[in-house]
């Protein structure tokens, strides 16, 4: 009973993974993505499209000329009701950015629009003032 109040409690839970752009601390967001997903009950394969999703997302933003010391951070929110997993990744424009970078442009200057299009059709992309933000969302299965 205990478990599967728990899991009830997960139906419309929602938090924010605050990490540094760090890629030391990368692999957190990868893990707790796929962690996510499995405990909300995303189907097998959109739980693994929503990982490697978040994954090219992430080191798009990242790049590959991060510096730990000055890297920033990203925030990714996790927001689930009973049918659907929403995953929202959201950062600042990076340090020296160009005019224009947005997360969609970094994907694109990297080749990976069309791979994260593959893995997640859906995939969103919009600015809130000084954020740049990609939503994701995943169909999550029925439960009993």
């Amino acid at each position: 009973m205990g478990s599967s109040s728990g899991a009830r409690a997960l139906d419309t839970a929602s938090y924010t993974l605050t990490v540094s752009k760090d890629p030391r601390f990368l692999q957190t967001v990868y893990d707790l993505t796929a962690k996510t997903a499995e405990l909300l009950g995303c189907h097998a394969r959109a739980a693994v499209a929503l990982t490697d999703a978040v994954q090219l997302i992430v080191e798009a933003i990242v790049g590959a000329r991060v510096q730990p010391s000055g890297a920033g951070l990203i925030d990714v929110r996790f927001e689930a009701d009973p049918e659907t997993l929403r995953v929202e990744i959201a950062v600042e424009p990076p340090a020296g950015h160009r005019p224009g970078w947005t997360v969609e442009t970094a994907l694109v200057e990297r080749r990976q629009l069309d791979a994260l299009r593959r893995l997640m059709p859906d995939a969103e992309f919009v600015t809130r003032g000084q954020w740049h933000i990609c939503r994701l969302l995943c169909t999550l299965s029925p439960r009993p």
